[in-house]
């Protein structure tokens, strides 16, 4: 009797040992596979939500994303100073922005003390990792008890006040971190001089939505209507984040890849109002959604920042003219920079109002065509410089140490 459970025990011992290996088998050279193919996987970004039924857009990134993100010829066309290779971008599990050194940080192991906030011009899509700025401010400054800082980079490509207030308020606030800062101007004048209003919108910038959009990843997406399917997907997905988006993109419709490259605009191109009209607008609708933000960052004990936008809007930089007018638009490129400059001044005058310390870097930079590749966008010797700038503001201003040494 013992000699046969004896042997009962060793069957399943070998069968465990058999499906261990078998497990092992295939999960490493998975993962491997997964790694090697995100080294190769060089696309251009495609930043889109996943709203389920209708609900308020936490318009953000993907979670434990990590892929590399190239410029394609036709975005190089309009840009300069800008190296045409891949850019590595990842996210820790809550769809933050991470840099180099800090991919594996435990969330909430350590106490996260600046998230920043913006479009593309915070994201910085097409830098060096180690060199966007949200992280190598972290690099640059230290607790003044030598701690080190803990940053986040909550930029979304499109992204404009009133998205960073969701997101703010969907996954900032959570985890409480001591600063937050803000940067908004251009995709809140391109939204608010074409529809008037935040919420009237394209499907890509929606707050309100109803359906996913994604291009890319719409059609994988139909996995996730049972929860069974929902925890597979989402294993997949978090573990072999490379593979399945190479499985979504040859599983996406050819329709959807075209919709991916329209004009989103096209339905409001039509519409024009005076610069009057939208400097009323601007005024009323763009200063709400910034000190919504200030006095919610209050009400929850964090400190508000604002930054004004670094750009090249001016009637002088022949090569943004052109961009700006190779589009059909509802006022002159002209009207365009007035009520740009006019953006980053509703910045300044909140915070003077407020008392929100602000890091003015629209005149710290003053349109330099060497640091920007297009009218606001950073490459990476200007996102070393602003996080520079940021670096030494937030030092003079607040209980940081600046490390000059830092890069």
């Amino acid at each position: 009797m013992r000699s046969s459970k004896v042997k009962v025990l060793m069957n399943a011992a070998k069968y465990i040992t058999l499906i261990f290996i078998i497990i092992v088998s295939v999960l490493i050279p998975l993962k491997v596979a997964d790694r090697l193919i995100g080294k190769d996987l060089h696309i251009e970004k495609i930043v889109a939500a996943a709203p389920f039924a209708r609900s308020l857009i936490l318009r953000d990134m993907e979670p434990n994303y990590d892929q590399n993100w190239t410029p394609s010829d036709a975005y190089m066309r309009n840009a300069e100073n800008l190296e045409q290779k891949p850019y590595r971008i990842r996210t820790d599990e809550n769809g933050f922005i991470l840099g180099p050194d800090d991919f594996s940080r435990a969330h909430g192991a350590e106490k996260v003390d600046i998230i920043f906030f913006g479009g593309s011009t915070t994201e910085c899509g097409y830098v060096d990792e180690e060199f966007r700025f949200p992280y190598l401010v972290s690099k640059k400054i230290k607790h003044t008890n030598g701690a080190s800082v803990i940053s986040l980079n909550g930029g979304v490509s499109g992204n404009h006040a009133v998205h960073s207030l969701l997101y703010f308020i969907g996954k900032g606030i959570p985890e409480k971190p001591s600063y937050i800062v803000l940067m908004h101007a251009i995709n809140d004048l391109v939204i608010l001089s074409k529809t008037k209003s935040y919420w009237n919108a394209p499907k890509t910038r929606s707050i309100i939505q109803t359906l996913n959009i994604s291009p890319v990843e719409n059609d994988l997406r139909t996995l996730q209507s049972s929860s069974a399917d929902n925890f597979i997907s989402k294993q997949i997905r978090r573990r072999f984040p490379n593979i399945w988006f190479k499985i979504s993109q040859l599983s996406s419709s050819q329709e959807s890849l075209e919709n991916a490259v329209a004009d989103e605009w096209a339905p409001f191109r039509d519409d024009s109002a005076s610069s009057e009209v939208l400097k009323e607008i601007l005024i009323s609708e763009f200063s709400s959604a910034i000190r919504s933000s200030v006095s919610l960052a209050r009400a929850w004990g964090i400190e508000p920042i604002l930054m004004t936008q670094f750009n090249r809007i001016n009637e002088d930089d022949e090569f943004v003219r052109r961009q700006y007018e190779s589009w059909k638009q509802p006022i002159s490129y002209t009207d365009f920079v007035v009520l740009y400059k006019m953006s980053n001044d509703i910045i300044r005058s909140i915070a003077s109002a407020e008392g929100v310390h602000l890091i003015d870097l629209d005149r710290e930079l003053n349109g330099s065509r060497k640091l920007m590749y297009d009218s606001v966008h950073l490459n990476s010797e200007g996102s070393k410089l602003v996080a520079d700038i940021i670096s030494k503001s937030l030092s003079r201003k607040f209980d940081f140490k600046y490390e000059a040494s830092s890069d």
